[in-house]
């Protein structure tokens, strides 16, 4: 998963959040940081600490990876779209 802004970091989060059935009231105990922290953070509000973002994605249990963006020498292959696209069956 790609995120290149923290109001995409923030939807992931709430998109994990709501897919373990959590309330923002839990993912917040369980991260150890107030209910409205977590409005703060799903709202992508520019306020919220770092560390408290990464203890966030540990409760969640998802870590964060950076990599450097390709180059136009490093060709990128999205190898999920080529095998669900109509024409799939072509490349195979």
């Amino acid at each position: 998963m790609e995120v290149q802004s923290v109001r995409e970091l923030a939807a992931v989060i709430r998109r994990l959040r709501q897919e373990k059935g959590w309330s923002q009231a839990l993912l917040a105990r369980e991260a150890g940081v107030g209910r409205e922290w977590v409005i703060h953070l799903e709202k992508a509000r520019p306020t919220v600490e770092l560390g408290l973002v990464m203890g966030t994605l540990k409760a969640l249990g998802v870590r964060l990876r950076i990599e450097p963006q390709p180059t136009q020498s490093d060709p990128v292959i999205d190898l999920s779209r080529i095998l669900d696209s109509p024409n799939a069956s072509e490349h195979r």
